[in-house]
């Protein structure tokens, strides 16, 4: 198998892998898949953590009876201060169940470990059925949690759809996939391409673009922790230089106790003398 390191960010890597033989068409689809479902969840997590902790966003109605109830015993100062904050939802509150509270501590932990960029440094692959599953467990502990329904307005109704779309997701259908500058065609093979051949154990960092949009910036040759590094040590190695140079200064020799006759001179008392 092929493995391609898909690293759109430095916060979302992954690996998969194919058949050396594989069409381009199906392994752009399957790498797009894969990429839409790890979006999907990952707003999915982020959204549960507010669940757990905040509860769902209530309904307008209820927004706008707790609002009327509230403005009866502000001030003044507090109406100017709820009427800047209009804008932002009202919550339910956390959830209380400590059962419930540690099922939900679970599926966010699980989801994160199949989401781990770590999984990519140790050469483990990302499976898409492994994050189906995960997104399978966030929505039994939505439902679990609140068995009465979210409100419309809550985020993560949205997300609980089988069709969610967002901006962050590409399409399979149209997708275009990069591999040291050049964009892979959807008419070819992995193996079509030199640098990849018939050898199943290759790896390849490759990124994703959209369809008539430019390449995507290629990866440095090195991370920015090792050109740090690598920023640090050169300072360092002027810093040494600069103080051996320094300590090469001969200037000393033009004093009067690095005078080698000096001894003689003091001597025949004529040390003091100048000659003009």
């Amino acid at each position: 198998m092929v493995l391609l390191k898909l690293k759109q960010s430095d916060k979302d890597i992954f690996l998969i892998e194919e058949p050396h033989d594989s069409e381009l068409n199906i392994v752009i689809r399957n790498v797009v898949n894969l990429y839409n479902l790890r979006i999907k969840l990952k707003l999915m997590i982020t959204e549960l953590e507010r669940l757990r902790d905040k509860g769902p966003v209530l309904n307008s109605t209820n927004n706008e009876d707790c609002i009327s109830t509230q403005l009866q015993v502000l001030s003044l100062k507090e109406e100017e201060e709820e009427e800047n904050n209009n804008d932002e939802p009202k919550y339910a509150g956390p959830i209380k169940d400590e059962n419930i509270v540690n099922t939900v501590n679970n599926v966010i932990m699980e989801s994160k470990r199949v989401l781990s960029n770590e999984k990519a440094e140790q050469k483990i692959v990302t499976k898409q059925e492994d994050v189906e599953y995960c997104i399978k467990n966030v929505t039994g502990a939505v439902m679990m949690a609140f068995p009465a329904g979210l409100a419309e307005e809550d985020p993560m109704r949205d997300l609980l759809k089988d069709d969610f779309q967002c901006k962050e997701m590409f399409d399979p259908e149209s997708a275009t996939l990069w591999f040291a500058g050049k964009e892979l065609t959807r008419d070819k093979k992995l193996m079509d391409y030199k640098s990849i051949g018939r050898n199943d154990k290759t790896m390849i960092l490759v990124k994703l673009g959209k369809k008539g949009g430019s390449a995507p910036l290629r990866e440095a040759p090195i991370d920015e922790e090792v050109q740090k590094k690598l920023l640090s040590y050169w300072h360092k190695k002027q810093e040494e230089q600069k103080k051996l140079l320094e300590d090469d200064d001969v200037s000393y020799s033009n004093s009067e106790w690095a005078n080698p006759k000096g001894l003689k001179t003091q001597f025949q008392g004529i040390s003091s003398t100048k000659w003009k």
